[in-house]
């Protein structure tokens, strides 16, 4: 029985010599490979501690935000919020403190006159005038006597009441007037409605 179990134990060391021929081969095969495409080869006792590799991916700084800097941003989030919603109470006093600032460092033009022009007016009335002096046909005017003062011409009427120097000819065509005429006070003139 020995000699059986010898043969079964050489029979098993020959199949394993066999696999392990097999395997040097294709380890030369490929250690050749792999020495041309490397000529360097590693030194595994030279290589650095593993804590020096992780090191680097550990030099990201985190933001560290203390619990003081917290509570500072929270009571200033507070205090933004009440003062947005308190603002409707207190906004107005506020703005109107600032206008008495103003108005109390601008104190030019203080008083001012306000001129109105129906003061020296009468009430609208209709005239039929000549426009056109070839043509004997009277046209219908609807406007106002102005009763002039001092120091009125033609010219400071049409600006005041027309804002134009434009109308004129027409004032005074329609009141009669000549270029050389000047105005006396309180003299009755009639100041046509002009349609836009």
């Amino acid at each position: 029985m020995t000699e059986h179990q010898e043969d079964q134990a050489a029979l098993l060391r020959k199949q394993m010599e066999g696999i392990n021929q097999h395997e040097a081969e294709m380890n030369k095969d490929e250690d050749q490979g792999q020495r041309e495409d490397t000529e360097i080869e590693m030194d595994v006792l030279n290589l650095p501690p593993r804590s020096e590799i992780h090191d680097e991916k550990r030099a990201k700084t985190r933001l560290k935000i203390s619990i003081a800097l917290v509570r500072l941003l929270v009571v200033l989030f507070l205090i933004i919020v009440g003062i947005v919603l308190t603002y409707h109470f207190w906004g107005d006093l506020f703005s109107q403190s600032i206008e008495h600032q103003a108005a109390a460092r601008n104190r030019a033009g203080e008083t001012v006159q306000i001129i109105s022009n129906t003061d020296s007016l009468s009430q609208e009335v209709t005239i039929y005038a000549q426009l056109d002096p070839d043509i004997d046909e009277l046209t219908p005017l609807t406007g106002r006597y102005y009763y002039t003062k001092a120091d009125d011409t033609i010219e400071s009427i049409a600006e005041r009441f027309y804002q134009s120097s434009e109308i004129i000819s027409l004032l005074r065509l329609v009141n009669n007037l000549t270029e050389d005429s000047s105005l006396e006070n309180n003299q009755q003139i009639f100041l046509p409605t002009i349609q836009e």
